[in-house]
């Protein structure tokens, strides 16, 4: 059952009711351009692959590929939304920071909805619409921030977008394993 903000809440929720009261998407009107990319799961190491004339594939975390039978490993570094510790993505492929609706329900308290947006959405069979959500924390390593970011139907915790990433200066070392957010090195995890 979906409630009026569009989310579906985990089952122990379901009697949980949020107010916002967003359309549907197939009350929306026209259908704008998309203008927002998430990508759930193309990471940094295959954006690398792909920047060096590799072959371009759009593949899922933790799905293999279907071309190579390989599974792609993602790059997840420990973060904070709000009062919930999620293993995040960092997604070159993402313009935006992406949290799913699975954490956005354990957020306490949960903070309000203030719109859907039509997205694209890389993942097969994902839903190309997401809610804003924000400010809320963000914390990345010692990086404590308040951002506004999207709720979306997707697998993994949270999608680290480029927009994110690149506000804080983030730097990738393939070598050293290492995500550094401000000067600071984050080790990160495939």
């Amino acid at each position: 059952m979906v409630n009026q903000n569009g989310l579906d809440p985990p089952r122990q929720l379901r009697k949980v009711v949020n107010p916002i009261g967003l359309d549907p998407p197939d009350q929306l009107g026209p259908k704008e351009e998309l203008d927002l990319v998430a990508s759930e799961g193309a990471t940094a190491m295959q954006n690398q692959e792909m920047a060096s004339g590799g072959e371009q594939s759009i593949i899922c975390t933790g799905v293999r590929n279907v071309q190579s039978q390989e599974v792609v490993p993602a790059y997840t570094v420990r973060a904070d939304v709000g009062n919930v510790s999620v293993d995040a993505i960092v997604d070159t492929a993402a313009e935006i920071t992406v949290i799913s609706e699975e954490v956005y329900w354990r957020l306490i308290p949960r903070p309000r909805l203030s719109g859907k947006r039509r997205v694209q959405m890389a993942g097969k069979g994902q839903e190309p619409w997401a809610n804003l959500v924000g400010p809320i924390s963000v914390k990345v390593g010692p990086l404590s921030t308040q951002e506004t970011i999207y709720v979306a139907q997707i697998n993994d915790d949270m999608l680290l977008g480029m927009e994110y990433l690149d506000k804080y200066n983030a730097v990738i070392d393939f070598e050293d394993h290492t995500l550094q957010v401000q000067g600071e090195q984050i080790p990160v995890r495939t």
